[in-house]
């Protein structure tokens, strides 16, 4: 990362751009073209506003990271914001919220959502946007053509199961929930339009790279964008990529945070 800039979403692309760049010198020529599928794995919670009416680029100018308090952090954040948005985010989450549920977290994406609503009310065309989301939609997305009609610009997020867990996405029943769904009309949202508009599973297809970007980076233009993940996630499944794992093996990640995960 360039200093002091991990939650620049620009920078998160040029990353991409670079890592895919470097292998591409790295190894033998037009190899990437043989890359038939890309996922995307971002830090749990990890988020931003995006503008969907403007090719889905960022709608205000930094990205919350995955352990932004919006009551804490926003106490201590040099940009004054008030930590009473925080306070009133996570009193509207438990009003409507299941107890125990993953959404109660102060780092959770709903709560950023709702303080990113409280300290300034959504723009219709705002949605929410996790990291792994924002990658993708950039792979998928042609750059915005000027003069052509708005829906020709317009962008919609797809995010995966494990993304939105800590937006209230319920796993089981495979849709937002009522409680969420009421959560977010009770202050004035359109949920059909601030959340994902489609939930897939980690490795389900969500479209390909636009002939921009593989173009410009040497993919094949039929290069599949899957459903992502989140970074203790993927470190499990790159850890395990076996033939056989067995009941029992645990894979430990250790970051700020520590994450473990044992096959059952």
């Amino acid at each position: 990362w360039k200093d002091g800039a991990f939650d620049d979403p620009n920078v998160w692309i040029e990353s991409v751009e670079s890592l895919l760049q470097d292998a591409k010198q790295a190894l033998p020529n037009q190899s990437l073209e043989r890359i038939q599928s890309i996922c995307v794995s971002g830090t749990s919670a990890t988020c931003l506003l995006v503008n969907g009416k403007n090719v889905g680029k960022p709608s205000r100018t930094q990205a919350r990271m995955y352990n932004y308090d919006v009551i804490a952090s926003a106490a201590g954040n040099s940009n004054n914001n008030d930590p009473i948005h925080g306070v009133r985010a996570m009193e509207q989450i438990r009003s409507f919220a299941p107890k125990q549920h993953t959404a109660l977290s102060a780092t959770g994406s709903l709560a950023k959502l709702l303080s990113w609503h409280d300290e300034q009310p959504l723009q219709p065309g705002e949605r929410l946007c996790h990291q792994a989301d924002y990658v993708a939609l950039r792979l998928m997305s042609q750059d915005k053509v000027c003069g052509k009609a708005p829906k020709d610009n317009e962008r919609f997020v797809c995010s995966d199961w494990h993304n939105c867990l800590k937006l209230g996405y319920n796993v089981q029943d495979l849709e937002w929930p009522t409680w969420l769904q009421d959560c977010l009309t009770s202050v004035g949202l359109d949920w059909e339009s601030v959340l994902p508009q489609t939930v897939v599973s980690p490795g389900e297809v969500m479209g390909v790279v636009s002939p921009d970007v593989a173009r410009r980076l040497g993919l094949n233009q039929g290069t599949i964008v899957v459903g992502g993940t989140t970074d203790s996630n993927a470190a499990f499944l790159a850890a395990t990529a076996q033939d056989e794992v067995l009941p029992g093996t645990a894979v430990v990640s250790l970051g700020s945070t520590l994450a473990i995960k044992q096959v059952s």
